[in-house]
């Protein structure tokens, strides 16, 4: 039986938010965080049909950190987040 490592809080979290269009997902992150974040990369898919935005942050819990995931995932325009 594998153990899951413990994660301790604060720390430094990544999500990429996934689209169609990159000033709409940008906007979208603006819309739903509140705390501050940075862009880290933005790329297309291989096709061109899709834009990943990565932003890090700071987290201080698992349930902020949830909450920004179900938040992000919900904006119409995104995607996925991952």
């Amino acid at each position: 039986m594998q153990m899951l490592k413990e994660i301790l809080y604060p720390r430094v979290w990544e999500y990429a938010v996934i689209g169609k269009d990159e000033n709409e997902v940008k906007e979208a992150i603006f819309q739903i965080l509140d705390i501050p974040f940075t862009f880290t990369r933005i790329r297309p898919s291989s096709k061109g049909n899709f834009i990943s935005v990565h932003i890090i942050l700071e987290v201080d819990s698992q349930d902020t950190r949830d909450s920004i995931f179900r938040a992000l995932s919900a904006h119409k325009h995104i995607k996925m987040v991952i």
